[in-house]
């Protein structure tokens, strides 16, 4: 267990070079001049890694490098390039030479072609890898992709095919074009398969794989699947939001997984963007939320993201992944889907069971658009009953929808057509975080202070009333008590406690923020959206949730006061309502308690009966 002394994981790396002519099994290395450690290699799960294994596509981690071998000193040097170009950055205070902090250069336009580090000595550094996805000028420079062609020229010769592997294993990507051009060039079905096999996951476009199959004959799209895995031929790069669950010891599925990653950085600096407008908007501290690579396991065990981590040679890692990006920041012009398309597609899931539909329309996600009233559709098409389906359809739309902000807000498609469970499995699948917008922010609140995720949104709030004219928050509570947000939680939000309102507008609020979500992303805003100013609506809000409440105890009305009718006497007073709800495991705050039975008492008789709970019901 020498890692765990000074300097002791270095002497293993040392001693392990010495073990060749030794053996495996046991060696002895020098930490100190007075200091001797002994380390065995023997079950220990290190493997060896050679020179030529060193994979400049997953270059994050933590490094000891010997200046003095000139292999890892290029290693070091193309490391340095990679921070320079945007891909990669060096943790300048974790840089040690010979177990010294040294202030290591940064390589700039004046010293790009220099050697810039020391000549000898063992520099260690943490590098996080900040690779991107890679642009179309990116591609596999011509004259490569022309030496590969010539070699495919030679009949019976695999040396091409070898030659591209090579170059696509070092990380290099290949153009849609360059993969025509080589498919077409072959005509031997093994070879085609295999050129087919090493393009797929590293095309740009990154959509380009539908054209790559299309070249493909129907035995060899058998052949490549095989390969593949269905994994991969099912995998959406347009639309990658939703739950990912790879194999890292299989090299196709490990080529998701690197490319989740480089979007990943990609995403991140989108959160950092939106992050700093929403700061400058409302001021005030922000806790940091991951808000793209989420609920990561790895093997079951929990393995949040982290930049210079790579991923482990083996092992199953599961994560949900959500795109930020939306389909105008891509496009501003983009269109959803046409009414004859979309036509299509409805005719052909006629019939169809809950799960052929989520399927089909998360393949339709990866080269369509929708809008609001299109994912309401396909709701519909799913039964109630199949809850995870449901929720699966929101995830498959979230980023690949025109008129997002119909989401939102408590007029939004998630709190209207999504029961509370539902709409739980989504906060879980897609975070809460992504489930609030500032721009949509009118809705009920219930928040969990002790939650980090909980209490970003209890800050957002906070600052918006503080900012905002008009009354804001309604109905508060804090600990299930009635007060109002205190003075001091504008500077900092306290990190305990349980926290309930409803967040009002003014009219010029609202105002102010459509004309804002149609500047940033043009037509996200639905043209049937209901907008709830003022605070009239929270009454009716208020009973809506009650109703929502019990609904998720009863499906009927008549069941409901059935079980609550006690004595059967055909009525029931407050004590009853209160009595009857609470045995049935459902919990209402005195003032919903007070403003249930002022709604359902219609006559103000002081009691109940079947028909004034029926028209409750009904109403809301």
């Amino acid at each position: 267990d020498g890692a765990t002394q000074p300097g002791g994981g270095r002497a293993m790396m040392r001693a392990r070079r010495k073990s060749d002519a030794r053996g495996l099994e046991e060696c002895e290395a020098t930490v100190e001049a007075d200091a001797k450690i002994e380390v065995s290699l023997k079950d220990c799960s290190a493997q060896r890694v050679n020179k030529e294994s060193f994979n400049p596509v997953e270059p994050g981690g933590d490094y000891v490098i010997d200046l003095g071998d000139p292999y890892w000193r290029q290693v070091a040097l193309d490391m340095l390039k990679l921070e320079f170009s945007g891909n990669g950055k060096i943790e300048r205070n974790t840089v040690l030479l010979d177990r010294k902090f040294y202030k290591l250069k940064k390589i700039d336009r004046s010293n790009f072609d220099e050697d810039i580090l020391p000549e000898t000595g063992d520099l260690s550094f943490r590098f996080d890898s900040l690779r991107k996805p890679p642009s179309s000028q990116a591609k596999m420079e011509d004259q490569m992709h022309a030496r590969i062609l010539a070699l495919m020229e030679v009949k019976g010769s695999d040396d091409g095919v070898d030659l591209l592997e090579v170059v696509i294993t070092g990380g290099s990507i290949i153009g849609i074009d360059q993969a025509t051009a080589l498919l077409t060039k072959v005509k031997d079905s093994e070879r085609k398969v295999r050129i087919a096999h090493l393009t797929f996951h590293h095309l740009v476009p990154q959509d380009s794989a539908p054209k790559i199959l299309a070249l493909l004959s129907e035995g060899e799209m058998k052949m490549l699947q095989k390969l593949l895995g269905s994994l991969s031929v099912e995998f959406t790069p347009n639309n990658p939001t939703g739950t990912h669950k790879l194999n890292l010891g299989v090299a196709e599925e490990r080529s998701i997984g690197n490319n989740l990653r480089s979007w990943r950085c990609a995403e991140g600096t989108i959160q950092e963007v939106a992050d700093k407008l929403v700061a400058q908007m409302l001021g005030g501290r922000r806790d940091f939320i991951e808000k793209v690579w989420r609920n990561c396991t790895l093997n079951g065990g929990a393995w949040p993201y982290r930049n210079h981590v790579q991923f482990p040679a083996v092992g199953e890692l599961c994560f949900d992944y959500t795109k930020l990006s939306r389909p105008q920041d891509e496009n501003r012009e983009v269109e959803s889907i046409s009414d004859t398309r979309w036509g299509f597609f409805i005719e052909e899931i006629e019939g169809w069971e809950g799960e052929e539909i989520v399927k089909a329309f998360r393949a339709l996600s990866n080269d369509q658009v929708f809008l609001c009233r299109h994912v309401r559709v396909v709701l519909s098409r799913v039964k109630p009953s199949q809850v995870a389906l449901r929720v699966e359809v929101c995830v498959t739309a979230f980023s690949r929808t025109l008129d997002f902000y119909g989401f939102y807000g408590y007029r939004g498609l998630w709190q209207v057509h999504l029961t509370l469970r539902e709409r739980a499995m989504l906060r879980v699948r897609l975070g809460r975080s992504n489930m609030f917008s500032v721009i949509m922010a009118v809705d009920y609140y219930e928040l969990d202070l002790a939650d980090k995720e909980q209490r970003w949104i209890m800050q957002q709030i906070v600052r918006m009333a503080v900012k905002e004219p008009g009354v804001n928050c309604v109905n508060e509570t804090i600990n299930g008590l009635d007060a109002s947000v205190p003075n001091g939680w504008s500077s900092d939000v306290p990190t305990k406690g349980e926290f309930t309102c409803f967040y009002c507008r003014e009219q010029s609020t609202v105002t102010a923020f459509i004309a804002q979500a149609k500047e940033a992303h043009p037509g996200s805003i639905p043209d049937d959206m209901e907008w709830l100013v003022k605070t009239e609506w929270t009454d009716a809000a208020k009973c809506t949730r009650i109703k929502n409440k019990m609904q998720e105890k009863f499906a009927t009305p008549e069941v409901g006061f059935t079980e609550m009718d006690k004595d059967g006497g055909g009525t029931i007073d407050r004590k009853e309502l209160a009595m009857g709800l609470f045995q049935m495991g459902i919990w209402l705050h005195p003032t919903e308690l007070k403003t249930l039975f002022e709604h359902v008492d219609a006559d103000e008789g002081g009691s109940v009966d079947l028909g004034e709970f029926q028209d409750f019901w009904a109403k809301y």
